[in-house]
């Protein structure tokens, strides 16, 4: 919550400046090659270049061992600026293969709200309903098998709604870091999640 304003500005003014670059830079450099292509289709390109891999940059942030308030604002800037991209990419494929003639304001601003703003309301809303479900057992197993369901699960019904599937996903993950959360699980399920998705990480990292 501390950081919510400087992850929000980075995401969204971030990834639409980085859109932009890309964009022109690819306008100037497909000539050059011999392949002129259409603005439109450049900024397709800029917005699926440019948010970047949260994977990745967590794994780079711990490594560089950078202060941990400076690693939360770009640790939550790569993972929610995938809903800044999408809604860029939505709107200029239309205009780059016809199919939509012109982008309103609203148009963008609606469609923003449902990737962004409605991924993390689902998110939320499915994190709150696995932790609920855990409440009142002490078995590990069950905690590490539902956090994956939740993953999967949450990812699933977002991109099935037109949502942004990475946003619900995160949203369902802080959720298990809320104060509620430590009624949740004990010492041992903490343990064995922290282990668990550390794994996981470092799985995709490597990939």
């Amino acid at each position: 919550r501390a950081k919510l304003a400087s992850v929000a500005a980075l995401s969204v003014l971030g990834t639409v400046l980085a859109v932009a670059f890309l964009a022109i830079a690819a306008w100037y450099v497909f000539p050059v090659l011999g392949h002129a292509i259409p603005f439109t289709w450049c900024i397709v390109l800029g917005a699926i270049l440019a948010p970047t891999d949260p994977v990745s940059v967590v794994g780079m942030l711990k490594r560089l061992g950078l202060p941990a308030p400076l690693q939360a604002v770009f640790a939550g800037e790569s993972l929610f600026n995938d809903g800044v991209g999408v809604v860029i990419f939505g709107v200029t494929i239309g205009l780059a293969t016809g199919d939509s003639q012109e982008v309103t304001a609203s148009e963008i601003a609606l469609s923003f709200c449902r990737e962004a703003i409605g991924g993390g309301l689902l998110g939320a809303l499915t994190g709150w309903i696995a932790l609920r479900v855990l409440k009142g057992q002490r078995d590990p197993h069950i905690d590490l098998l539902t956090s994956l369901a939740l993953a999967t699960g949450t990812f699933s019904i977002a991109n099935q709604l037109g949502m942004s599937g990475a946003i619900a996903v995160v949203a369902a993950g802080l959720c298990f870091g809320t104060s509620y959360s430590h009624s949740v699980f004990d010492k041992a399920s903490r343990k064995e999640l922290d282990i668990a998705w550390t794994l996981i990480d470092e799985v995709l990292n490597v990939l």
